[in-house]
């Protein structure tokens, strides 16, 4: 039982870890055209949106569809801060993205991911001991920490994803 929930906890880090270096080796094949922020650069961010936009539909509250507009606010809408999986992906890309297209020089770029991989993951603790809920909104302040119940917060969760993209620099 022991070696099986070890097995099972490296589940989310890997799948993160293989989703960041997929990202960046894609990325990587059409680097010049996500630069001028051509035809790939528009298909990435939408395929960005779409994941967004389908975390953000997977914790609507459970109603029937009429109630969503006859009375929406009686609707218990706390489920929709909490960020999962694919919240933090979309985030972590659109980092990524942000960082192939501005970063140029190749050994910067590779120094860059791993700082914010080691970044993400060394703040983690003090993120997580921090009440943002006040001067930041809740939606905002559940990608940062798990006052809200989110359950891959971007600390430290983000930087199993630009661990792979750095070790995919490497590659």
């Amino acid at each position: 039982f022991q070696a099986l929930n070890f097995l099972n906890g490296l589940v989310a880090p890997s799948f993160l870890f293989v989703s960041g270096f997929v990202f960046l080796v894609s990325g990587h094949r059409r680097l010049e055209e996500l630069r001028r922020l051509g035809p790939s650069f528009r298909r990435q961010v939408k395929r960005v949106g779409t994941v967004w936009l389908i975390a953000y539909a997977l914790h609507l509250p459970p109603a029937p569809l009429s109630r969503y507009f006859s009375d929406p606010r009686a609707l218990d809408w706390r489920a929709m801060y909490k960020v999962d999986v694919l919240h933090c992906i979309s985030l972590t890309w659109l980092l990524l993205l942000a960082s192939l297209i501005l970063i140029r020089p190749e050994k910067l770029l590779r120094w860059w991911l791993l700082g914010s991989a080691l970044a993400a993951t060394a703040l983690a603790p003090w993120m997580w001991s921090l009440d943002l809920s006040p001067p930041w909104p809740a939606p905002v302040a559940a990608y940062l920490n798990d006052r809200f119940q989110s359950l891959f917060p971007l600390f430290p969760w983000s930087g199993f994803m630009l661990a792979g993209a750095f070790c995919a620099s490497l590659y």
